[in-house]
């Protein structure tokens, strides 16, 4: 029996976010919405969930700006 060529069923991603330092939420399932957040290199994430974003709430996490929608317009000078 002849073997041919055997593909690789994993490929390795060669972008990730790596950091020393922890990701400090409320509950262990937003921590995904941040890292995804972050790994899409977005300059802000904005969230409505302050209960469990309020830790990171209007400041900066690894250089994004986390802040509700509202703040966000403010700032951008779109609100009151």
């Amino acid at each position: 029996m002849a073997w041919g060529k055997i593909e690789p069923k994993i490929g390795v991603v060669p972008n990730a976010v790596v950091s020393n330092r922890p990701l400090l939420l409320a509950t262990a399932k937003d921590k995904p919405v941040l890292i995804s957040a972050l790994a899409s290199e977005s300059n802000c994430l904005l969230t409505l969930d302050i209960a469990d974003f309020g830790i990171v709430l209007n400041t900066s996490v690894y250089g994004m700006r986390v802040a509700t929608p509202r703040r966000f317009l403010v700032e951008q000078g779109l609100g009151p």
